[in-house]
This record gives structure tokens, sequence and C-alpha cells, in this order.
């Protein structure tokens, strides 16, 4: 809708201002080029109008979905009448009402922003806890098998590493016997 008026607004512009040369250069006396201007100002003015109520019934949705309290009605400060376009808001009151609806957005933003900091946080702790717990759980493991009496090797174990090197030394070249 928006871009629909300042479409038209360059328009008016584009028009106004070729009606104001012709009317110039044809020579035409001082009030006609006068009501050249004044029309092209009422098609502004009801363009700037047309944007105004536009932005306000876009800030009345956003505003009924923050739950903010709208202008009132009967409060003729805040509303102009316009006999085309009926009640429109004030440039004050639009002012007004844009930033309690972006003081909202920004309470809503800071609201959010906490928890999250407040989630990151906690996940922080977490991840830092669980790679404490992991770490303690692996020095326990080591702790144990360093401090752990050793285990009795038995004769047979160690002696056929030897029997196999007396056998190679021996000479014989794959003669050696099996040791069960």
């Amino acid at each position: 809708m928006l871009w629909e008026i300042a479409r038209d607004r360059r328009r008016l512009h584009k028009d106004s201002t070729a009606k104001y040369d012709a009317a110039r250069n044809a020579g035409k006396s001082q009030d006609e080029v006068w009501a050249v201007i004044a029309e092209a100002g009422r098609g502004y003015r009801y363009l700037d109008d047309l944007r105004i109520k536009a932005e306000g019934a876009y800030l009345y949705e956003i505003a009924s979905k923050l739950r903010i309290s709208y202008p009132n009605n009967m409060d003729k400060t805040l509303w102009n009448d316009n006999p085309r376009l009926g009640l429109i808001l004030t440039e004050k009151a639009l002012t007004d009402f844009r930033a309690a609806v972006r003081n909202e957005r920004g309470e809503r933003w800071r609201y959010l922003e906490t928890r999250l900091k407040v989630i990151g946080v906690l996940l922080t702790a977490a991840t830092g806890a669980i790679g404490a717990l992991i770490g303690l759980i692996a020095t326990w493991r080591v702790a144990l098998t360093l401090f752990r009496a050793p285990a009795k090797k038995s004769p047979r174990s160690i002696s056929k590493p030897l029997r196999l090197f007396r056998c190679q030394s021996a000479g014989t070249s794959g003669a050696c016997p099996r040791y069960p």
C-alpha cells in the first residue's frame, strides 16, 4: 500500500511540474499559476493523509497482536477529521503510537534475549560438567590400572620365547619342534 502511495506521489509531482511549467510558459496570470500549485498541494495533502491512514492501520494490526492499547478515539487532539478518509491520526499521535509499539517490541526482545543468555550459560555449564566427569572417569581408570597388584606370570609363558630363541640360534632352519 505504501509503495502505491509513493508511486502516486511521484506521478503527482511529475504531472504538477508539467502543468506548472506549461502555465508559466504560456504566459498565464499569476492567479492561474497559483491555482496549479494549490491543486498540487491538495493532492500532496491527500496522499500524505492516505499514508498516515495506512501506517495507522498497520500499527493497529501490530498493536492488536502485541496487546497494546490504541489511541483514544474521543480525544480530539489525537485525531484529524478528513472529509474523504474519515478520522486519521495526527502526526504526533502517530509518532507516539509508533514509539509505544517499538518499546513493546524492544521489551519482548530483551526478555527473549535474557532467556537465551540463561539457557546458553546452563548449556555451557552442563558441557563443562560432562567434560569434567569424563576426565575423572578416565583418570580413575588409569589410577586403578597403575596401583593394581601385578598379575603373576606363568613359567610356561616366560619360557616359550626362550625356547624359540634357542631353536633359531642352533642353526636349524624350521626344524624346531612346536611346543604346546
